[in-house]
């Protein structure tokens, strides 16, 4: 197995929390631009492929690392998702807008075309998880690494009261049985 993420945190948490054998390979590396010794007869990516921009890049790269009738099963975030976070964001400082938009389902969909891959299946499906609170939801975000990137930085950070007042407003408006 080898195991590629950009990010050193992902890599960290998977060796932690995921009871691997030592077989595995763990490499910090860009989808974009990782290139194995060898071809795979499977490549699977969970939430990943979406922070290559534009996402066609990361198609385009791993297509030729798969062995003839080898598979890429993939999980891709669409533009639209964490609405809810990137409103009230917005709500509170709406000059500091993101940099850039995760991509369309049409963006991924010509990205893999592009690349010479068939799609065997897709779907789309909506997720949901539930946490205590927003200081919560945005921990569990930091600790798997997702705060930087052009989808959720601006120019310039959020405050502190900023970063406050999201929270305020986000379990005002988003919260459920036990949280948000």
């Amino acid at each position: 197995i080898c195991a590629v993420d950009l990010s050193d945190r992902m890599i960290e948490q998977a060796r932690r929390y995921g009871g691997y054998s030592r077989r595995v390979e763990w490499c910090t590396a860009d989808a974009a631009g990782f290139a194995a010794d060898r071809k795979f007869s499977l490549i699977i990516s969970n939430c990943a492929l979406h922070w290559v921009v534009p996402v066609e890049r990361a198609f385009l790269n791993l297509a030729p690392q798969i062995e003839p009738g080898g598979l890429l099963i993939c999980s891709v975030m669409l533009n639209g998702t964490l609405q809810e976070l990137h409103d009230t964001r917005l709500h509170v400082a709406p000059r500091k807008k993101p940099r850039g938009q995760l991509p369309s389902e049409n963006e991924v969909m010509e990205a893999i075309t592009k690349s010479g891959l068939d799609i065997q299946k897709a779907k789309i499906e909506p997720f949901e998880i539930a946490y205590n609170s927003a200081h919560a939801f945005l921990h569990a975000l930091h600790d798997q690494g997702l705060t930087g990137g052009i989808f959720s930085s601006a120019r310039h950070p959020l405050t502190r009261g900023e970063l406050e007042l999201v929270c305020r407003l986000y379990e005002k408006n988003y919260s459920t049985l036990g949280g948000v």
